[in-house]
């Protein structure tokens, strides 16, 4: 976690020099007068506009100063708890550190509780689902690398929660997280389809599948649903040469959409060495955020005859098949989904790894 400390006093100075010395990755920004080491630097002005240059650049922001100043300074880059870094507050002293912002996306109440023990001094967290001691999905669905759909409606799930009221949970998984008396784990994603929504008796929904959901079944609950997606898909991918970007996109998307399962729930794409140098694959990887994978045609090779092959692209390439060969390389122990489709020149196979 890459965090940055600022401090307008010496005395704040002080506090972020205790908290470097215990963390490798902490810069410090202060007065150009103060500063003494290379991990220290000079802050600009005005102050909101260096607030919003270094906003995106860390993870973590530790303000050494009153609250008040930094929630003023910071108002104008904030967007949501999906992307907003960890922010903490700490008066000047170090008595206090105080999470003030992305309490579990960003990490700001773990941060907190850290900080607090290196200066031995009091954590402030203010997250009611702490507080009241109940599930916090978000923080659930990051610990164990899940995505997260509808993200708009886990504040009705967690205020549900902290008034009392059950929860109607269906997973496609073995429940990861310790069971709570409100959470009512009632089957996986085929018995919430057959489900009738008129005899619900739940505040809320929270679903934990890959699978697609049909939109028309979700429309019937007139409660809030929140869906968590496990990042257990690996696609294998072949393609033609110079395919761009949005083609492969597309070719994906509906590889996804014929094995009714989620582009969120994609954790890679894996490919032959041969195609490792295509523009439009590796830029569909970074924009979606996805490692890409690489197998050689000699791995290939030792397996290609179980499944489909292709004498053109044999010859074109040297080995019989990409996408399947690719996908079973990038999850010898996970399961087919889909088998290789053909799709505008683009061949996608997908397979599941088993989660528990």
């Amino acid at each position: 976690m890459r965090l940055a400390a600022i401090a307008l006093s010496k005395s704040g100075v002080t506090v972020c020099r205790r908290l470097q010395a215990e963390l490798q990755d902490l810069d410090i920004y202060i007065k150009e007068s103060l500063i003494e080491n290379e991990r220290e630097f000079g802050y600009t002005t005005p102050f909101s506009d260096f607030v919003g240059r270094i906003f995106a650049q860390y993870d973590g922001l530790c303000f050494v100063m009153a609250a008040g100043i930094v929630v003023r300074h910071l108002a104008p880059y904030l967007q949501n708890k999906k992307y907003d870094p960890a922010v903490v507050v700490i008066d000047d002293l170090g008595q206090n550190v105080i999470s003030l912002l992305s309490g579990h996306l960003g990490g700001a109440n773990q941060l907190t509780r850290q900080l607090a023990e290196i200066l031995d001094a009091h954590p402030v967290i203010t997250t009611a689902t702490d507080l009241h001691q109940v599930p916090a999905f978000d923080l659930l669905a990051k610990e164990a690398g899940m995505k997260i759909e509808r993200l708009e409606n886990l504040k009705y799930i967690s205020l549900g929660l902290i008034d009392g009221q059950k929860i109607g949970c269906f997973t496609d998984l073995s429940f990861p997280w310790p069971m709570h008396p409100l959470v009512e784990v009632a089957g996986d994603l085929d018995d919430f389809a057959a489900l009738n929504p008129l005899h619900n008796r739940w505040h809320g929904l929270v679903l934990i599948t890959h699978r697609r959901l049909p939109e028309d079944k979700l429309q019937e609950w007139a409660i809030p649903g929140l869906i968590l997606r496990p990042v257990n898909l690996v696609v294998g991918m072949g393609l033609r040469r110079g395919k761009r970007t949005e083609e492969l996109q597309r070719a994906l998307e509906l590889g996804c959409e014929l094995a009714g399962v989620s582009l969120l729930s994609v954790a890679k794409i894996v490919t032959i060495d041969r195609k490792a140098d295509e523009q439009g694959l590796q830029e569909l990887c970074l924009k979606l955020g996805l490692p890409l994978q690489i197998v050689s045609t000699a791995e290939v090779r030792e397996i290609e005859d179980r499944f489909a092959f292709s004498k053109f692209v044999k010859a074109t390439i040297g080995v019989g098949g990409v996408a399947e060969p690719s996908a079973y390389l990038g999850a010898p122990q996970g399961r087919w989904i889909l088998r290789k489709e053909k799709l505008d020149g683009v061949t996608v196979a997908i397979r599941l790894l088993e989660m528990v």
